[in-house]
């Protein structure tokens, strides 16, 4: 136990479970602190190879903090360039809280950190059933599980929190799931050194892109959130309360090339968004008049670049709402050079001047939305779905054709649509161009039958 008196801050009480460590190497931790280290290629060794502790709780005037147990293992260490015991005293040297650091400091605060990521290696660190419940304030802050795993040199392996809650006297929030995976900040400390090697200390001379680091995933699932609207605006019957959950949402970014990732997936799934009879935002009162009572709305990207094909795959791009009907797009890019990722801007625009459009393939599948909108339609005309619906096959038997030209592929895309908007099932649309289309070609894009003339289109429905 422990027990603090602080006359001016109030007295604080303390109460801890068992305390563990193990395979403790006290001489490099006296070394840690007293000695700089003299050669520059020194290994990490091990400074504890575990430790563990039973819970622990505190209490004070403005907070009571808990967690139910802490482990760690695999803490590797060798002693820093500057002796640790320094750092105590180079803190005094850096600005104060909301000041904006100078050059100098920011200087030192890259070295000193860089050393010190470079001079440390955690296998893993892990925290269950954390509370924090503040006192002048109403509520309480939950984390079921926090981990972090695998941090070596400046690369952090993962780093979770898992089943985090905030009860609010107005409001909750609940978050299943938070995550970073494969944070590299070894570029960015790297390009910080070097930028203070060459006296480049407010970074004018230096990429901005290097001093960012690179991210391999990034992942929020099982969010739930009810609170207040301030505007009165939100999605409860009344208006007063915004409430939404979502499944999962993911980014996942690999093969990084001058910063920028050549490889981007993203994902969101089942964003579930409740829709009242009678919304008081206006933007809602439209989707309520399609006779919605949720939106459940998923999204997927994948795209990737391939240096040996020089191409940008659009593999997936496709949005879906649950119970009314999916929209996906895929095609390629060509000609596409490394140059395209460059940090010369004018290289940038040369190779996006260049590339190529080779194929682009529209699915549409219709689950719904399509009805909800011809009724929609028909109320707002005075008229009924049938008949709307006949005016708008032969506005696309007719009309599209006459618009894109009137030639074999125009004649194609109106047909599909036509039958389509007949009995909306199923549309696919795939044009393909032989030699790619380029800058120059969708300068055509006011005149659709030459621009079709280049491409091969095929279109179907229901099929």
């Amino acid at each position: 136990t422990a027990d603090m008196k602080d006359p001016a801050g109030g007295d604080v009480k303390a109460v801890y479970g068992a305390m563990s460590m193990r395979k403790v190497d006290l001489g490099l931790l006296l070394r840690w602190f007293t000695t700089a280290r003299v050669d520059p290629n020194e290994p990490l060794t091990s400074i504890y190879e575990d430790f563990s502790a039973e819970g622990f709780s505190m209490t004070s005037k403005d907070v009571d903090m808990s967690f139910g147990k802490m482990i760690g293992s695999g803490f590797k260490a060798r002693a820093m360039a500057r002796p640790g015991a320094e750092l105590f005293n180079l803190s005094q040297q850096l600005p104060a809280a909301g000041a904006q650091p100078s050059p100098e400091q920011m200087a030192l605060i890259t070295s000193v950190l860089a050393d010190l990521f470079q001079s440390m290696e955690i296998g893993k660190i892990e925290a269950v059933n954390m509370k924090v419940r503040p006192k002048k304030e109403p509520g309480e802050i939950g984390i079921g599980r926090l981990f972090m795993g695998g941090f070596a040199k400046g690369k952090l392996a993962e780093l979770a929190y898992e089943n985090l809650e905030m009860k609010m006297p107005d409001g909750n929030a609940k978050l299943g799931r938070f995550a970073l995976r494969d944070l590299d900040l070894q570029r960015t400390f790297a390009t910080f050194a070097d930028a203070i090697r060459r006296g480049d200390m407010d970074f004018r001379n230096t990429n901005p892109r290097d001093l960012v680091p690179t991210l391999g995933q990034f992942q929020i699932a099982g969010l739930d959130l009810d609170v207040p609207s301030k505007d009165g605006k939100g999605n409860s019957p009344d208006g007063k309360r915004i409430r939404f959950s979502l499944g999962k949402f993911e980014i996942n970014l690999s093969n990084f090339i001058e910063g920028i990732p050549s490889t981007i997936g993203a994902a969101l799934q089942n964003f579930v968004f409740p829709v009242p009879k009678n919304p008081a935002d206006p933007q809602l009162r439209d989707v309520a008049a399609l006779g919605l009572d949720r939106i459940d709305l998923s999204h997927n990207i994948d795209i990737a670049w391939s240096e040996a094909a020089r191409e940008i795959a659009i593999k997936d791009y496709s949005l879906n709402l649950a119970g009314l009907g999916q929209a996906r797009l895929s095609g390629v890019i060509g000609n596409v050079p490394k140059d395209i990722f460059s940090a010369n801007i004018a290289l940038v625009q040369a190779s996006a001047f260049g590339a190529l459009i080779k194929s682009v393939n529209l699915a549409v599948d219709n689950q719904g939305m399509v009805e909800k909108g011809l009724a929609l339609g028909a109320k707002q005309n005075k008229q009924t779905p049938q008949q709307l619906k006949q005016s708008l096959v032969s506005g696309a038997s007719v009309g599209v054709p006459a618009l894109l030209g009137n030639g074999p592929a125009a004649k194609a895309i109106g047909n599909a649509l036509a039958k389509f908007i007949a009995e909306p099932k199923r549309l696919r649309i795939n044009a393909r161009a032989k030699d790619g289309l380029g800058a120059a070609d969708l300068m055509l894009l006011g005149n659709p039958a030459a621009l079709l003339e280049k491409i091969e289109v095929t279109a179907s429905a229901n099929e």
